[in-house]
């Protein structure tokens, strides 16, 4: 069974872009682009892996929808996607008790180049998830 990825990003092209990569790699991908609707999609679905834009148009930020994707079991890996500096990132993770629950951060547009991004996505679905 192919694992399923929910990409959540409020730029249509980078949802396009990323979704693409995915398939190519035999992975079935879901995608949104407001954070409502990513939280209904976490609720009807289970995702091995969800790739989260931080700034998000609408009531539901990034950060919000990171703090209700780590309550979900089975955990889905977690990826932040965001053109804010990885160390800006890391500290607001930790200020909100996130840090150790995000699985990676990936900086646009340079980690989302396609040899890199896939290598990622790789790397942590190979890991056996609780």
């Amino acid at each position: 069974m192919k694992k399923q990825i929910l990409v959540v990003d409020d730029e249509k092209g980078i949802c396009e872009v990323l979704k693409d990569i995915l398939e190519n790699d035999g992975l079935s991908v879901d995608v949104c682009y407001r954070g409502i609707e990513a939280l209904q999609f976490l609720q009807e679905k289970q995702y091995a892996l969800v790739l989260i834009d931080i700034k998000l148009e609408g009531k539901i930020s990034g950060i919000d929808l990171i703090k209700e994707a780590v309550k979900i079991t089975p955990k889905p890996a977690i990826f932040a996607v965001s053109a804010t500096p990885k160390s800006h990132l890391e500290e607001m993770f930790k200020q909100n008790g996130l840090l150790e629950r995000v699985d990676r951060i990936l900086e646009k547009p340079s980690d989302l180049r396609p040899e890199r991004f896939i290598a990622y996505i790789r790397q942590t679905l190979s890991k056996e998830r609780e």
